[in-house]
Order: structure tokens, then sequence, then C-alpha cells
């Protein structure tokens, strides 16, 4: 089977000439991170939490996410499972990103991770596998980005080290109505990209998480950013309203 599963935006830097708006902080701007509940269940039916790889064609495996606003994207966060012992390097992954526009969606590869860490569940559990196996999980964040971007739809992709036989990391994805946790944008489809980093239609991307898996699930993922502080939204109104009575005066 082709599909490998187990059960197992920042500074929105709002730069006003003149009028001082420099307040900031860090905002997560999207929310489709680790599940919080219904983990490990191993009948299934109620098991929030699955990996996704691929064995074929597919280089990049990922999903997509919307920003509500235009503005600077930091740090772009997922989750990969793997049995390996010792953690990764930090800059093992790639990260490749693009306009989503579907299945005719295309994706560049942008950057390596800048952090990789072993994590767990917030219940401190780790990712148990359709043996009973217990795997790792690995936070990876591609950070420092610093994207300008619009708001809007975007495709992703990650790269990288994998299991034996993979061409994709096992990237850690749930289902939306059993996660207990924000999964902002779920839609139960996930991407893959070729080594080109198009959408790989040949291998049945865009593609409904189902097969071999009773639900649908989306990748955990979030993105992170910055936004101006309302303080600082205030002054700016302040501004504008006292150029705006300066002028009337003048006239």
């Amino acid at each position: 089977m082709k599909k490998s599963w187990v059960t197992w935006v920042g500074v929105a830097a709002f730069s006003c000439i003149g009028l001082g708006v420099t307040g900031a902080h860090a905002t997560l701007l999207v929310d489709r991170g680790l599940p919080t509940s219904n983990l490990n269940d191993a009948a299934g039916a109620n098991r929030s939490n699955v990996a996704w790889a691929d064995g074929s064609t597919t280089l990049s495996i990922g999903d997509n996410f919307t920003l509500g606003g235009s503005g600077v994207v930091d740090d772009i966060r997922v989750w990969v499972v793997s049995s390996a012992t010792s953690s990764f390097a930090n800059n093992a992954f790639q990260l490749w990103l693009g306009i989503d526009t579907g299945s005719s969606s295309s994706v560049a590869q942008l950057a390596n991770s800048t952090s990789v860490i072993s994590v767990t569940y917030s219940d401190a559990s780790s990712y148990q596998g359709s043996t009973g196996n217990i795997l790792n999980i690995y936070q990876v964040d591609f950070g420092n980005l610093n994207l300008a971007e619009s708001a809007g739809t975007y495709a992703f992709g990650v790269s990288g080290p994998s299991s034996s036989g993979l061409t994709t990391p096992y990237l850690s994805a749930s289902n939306g109505p059993l996660s207990g946790s924000p999964q902002m944008g779920d839609d139960g489809i996930i991407y893959g990209f070729t080594s080109a980093g198009a959408m790989d239609t040949s291998n049945g991307y865009p593609w409904s998480s189902i097969a071999g898996w009773d639900k649908s699930s989306d990748i955990n993922v979030q993105v992170y950013g910055t936004v101006p502080e309302p303080a600082s939204l205030a002054l700016l109104g302040l501004g504008l309203a006292g150029l705006g009575f300066s002028r009337f005066k003048k006239a």
C-alpha cells in the first residue's frame, strides 16, 4: 500500500512612518497542534492520533493552513513520529511551501529545520504503535523564517530522514473531532509532493486519509508570527485622528 500508516503572520510589522508604532508580540496564528484527548486507543474507534508517511514517488508529505490576515510568519512547527533512539540534527528536515490551489498546488523548498526536540503528549505519554511499541515524538521547528505573507491558504510539505522503505518522515496527524485541542482548518485531506515540488497526483494526492484508518485526519501544524500590540494600535488611531484635526484647522 503506497500510503503508509500506523495506528499507532510574524512580524506583522505595521511600520507607520512618523507615528512610532513599534509594539509587537508573538502570536499563534494557526493552531492545529498535537491532540490532547483520546490518545493511543488500541481499538482505534476512539483514537485521535495517527502518523502518515509515504513509500512511493512522494518526497515531502504535508497539508495546508490558512492565514486570516497579512503579516510576517516567523515559525512553522510540525511533529515527527519515529523509532529513532537518538535525536535528529537540528537541520535534519526541510520545509516546502507554496500557495494552496488544490490538486494543482506546487511548493518550493524554503528552509531547513532550526530545532528538533523530543517531546510527549500533554499527559506525558508518547506514541503507541499498532503492536503496542512506544515511538518517540519529535517537535520540528522551522524558525527565523521572516516570511511576509498575505491572507490566504498555503500548502506545505516536509521532507527529511525517513524510515526504511519510505521517502517521507512520519508526520503526526489527528482526527479533529476527537483531538480535544484546536484543529484549525481540518478537512481530512493530506498533501504529498514530488521532488520537483508538484502535487503528486499520480500517487493519489490530494488524498483523503481514510485508507487503513477508520477516520479522516490532518497533519498537526502550528504557525507563529507577531502582531501589533493593542496599545500601539490605539496610538496609531490617535495619531491619525490628530493629523486629521490639524488639517481641518489649517483649512
